[in-house]
């Protein structure tokens, strides 16, 4: 475990604000993005690598045959959606690759601090074993949240817990 460290790095303060202002800025840039409920998105067709072709296709076919429009399509309105989409694309495409960089280096910090905890509670366990005083506080504090179970030890002098 010590020699496992694959991610030594921290985020600077200011690097951090900055990071929060370009948020921020692509937020008020975006003003019109929308938050959906589980079930609102379930409701929804979602255009695949598939769809966007057909859906490019007939808006193609709309704006070269205006009489085949029926009256209750809005070709302008069918227009703008697809150059949101395609817009919106532009921006997802490096994002979806951000965020997938951030979501690995979250892991490996996270894997890295919870070996970390173990090792640490391991050896605090021990001293407590060993009778070093004020670690059994310590063994009782990391106790309650540490996600595993405690073993159940066979009281001395009996022989498989009996």
């Amino acid at each position: 475990m010590p020699n496992d460290n694959l991610l030594s790095a921290a985020i600077e303060p200011a690097a951090m604000e900055s990071i929060q202002q370009a948020l921020s800025t692509i937020k008020t840039q975006l003003p019109f993005l929308l938050k959906l409920s589980p079930d609102e998105r379930r409701a929804y067709a979602r255009m695949g690598d598939k769809t966007v072709p057909f859906v490019e296709k007939a808006l193609g076919y709309a704006t070269t045959n205006p009489q085949l429009i029926p009256p209750y399509l809005e070709v302008a309105e069918f227009q703008k959606d697809m150059e949101l989409v395609k817009a919106l694309t532009e921006v997802m495409r490096p994002l979806e690759s951000l965020v997938e960089a951030i979501d690995d280096t979250m892991m490996v910090a996270g894997h890295e601090g919870y070996s970390a905890a173990l090792v640490f509670y391991n050896s605090v366990k021990r001293a407590a074993d060993a009778g070093v005083q004020g670690t059994q506080t310590i063994v009782n504090d990391l106790k309650q949240r540490f996600p595993g179970r405690s073993i159940r030890r066979a009281a001395p002098g009996t022989e498989n817990g009996d």
